[in-house]
């Protein structure tokens, strides 16, 4: 007889993977935000581990969890915010947190991205890696053109940001 949770074990780990639908829409641009806002725009591209989703926030209120080839958009009151993508700890990815200043009426591209750097064998068998994470702001111009060429909407957990 075959212990039940070793069958557990596998459906555990496919739950942790990231899918976006194919039928999830590509880039269009959000609707104008209310008045004392700013749209801020999460785009995932290039984030290794590319099968695991991070959690982005903004003053610690959830925004979502993209997979690769996301992207969402929500609206955050004008001023200082502090913003964070963090990686689930089994992963062992860098989390990132930052500042930045969000004017009213502004549009913010934010680029969740990343490295993984096989460094080889050391004396002990060990496999040696580096893991990178980044968030970069990105400029107008190169945000729509990645966003038109890679990224499908997803909802975000909550649409507007209000002032901490």
């Amino acid at each position: 007889m075959i212990p039940r949770h070793i069958f557990a074990v596998p459906l555990l780990a496919l739950s942790a993977c990231a899918h976006l639908s194919t039928d999830a829409p590509r880039f269009m641009p959000a609707p104008p935000a209310p008045s004392g806002f700013g749209t801020v725009y999460f785009y995932r591209l290039g984030a290794f581990p590319k099968l695991r989703t991070p959690a982005v926030s903004i003053d610690a209120i959830k925004v979502y969890d993209p997979p690769e080839e996301a992207y969402t958009w929500v609206y955050v009151k004008e001023g200082a915010r502090d913003f964070r993508v963090e990686w689930a700890w089994d992963t062992k990815w860098p989390k990132v947190e930052f500042n930045d200043w969000i004017i009213a009426g502004q549009s913010y591209f934010y680029k969740i991205s990343g490295s993984f750097e096989n460094k080889g064998v050391t004396g002990y068998n060990e496999v040696t890696h580096v893991l990178g994470s980044s968030t970069q702001r990105i400029p107008y111009e190169r945000a729509l053109t990645e966003l038109q060429g890679c990224c499908r909407y997803l909802p975000p957990d909550v649409h507007e940001i209000p002032k901490p």
